[in-house]
């Protein structure tokens, strides 16, 4: 009961971000990605719920789009950097 209510609780922040970010920008889509996602799978309707109540009246539904998260991706940065690293003497 205390992971759920700790991955609600991050889903609720997370939702207050967003929803934050897109009343002062006013983007027409944020996308998430990354290893900290995994927030969207077990807490995405807080993060939603939340989204809707922050965001400001009369604005239109913000589009979300989650991005799973690729490990390749940062795993080939990772030798980029330590590969360049080694290069530079």
């Amino acid at each position: 009961m205390a992971a759920r209510r700790a991955f609600a609780d991050a889903g609720q922040a997370l939702g207050v971000l967003v929803g934050t970010v897109a009343n002062a920008l006013d983007p027409q889509k944020i996308v998430l990605a990354g290893d900290g996602l995994v927030v969207m799978e077990l807490a995405g309707d807080e993060v939603r719920a939340t989204i809707d109540e922050v965001r400001s009246p009369g604005i239109p539904p913000l589009a979300l789009d989650v991005q799973p998260f690729q490990f390749d991706e940062w795993a080939r940065g990772g030798a980029v950097v330590g590969i360049r690293t080694m290069l530079r003497f």
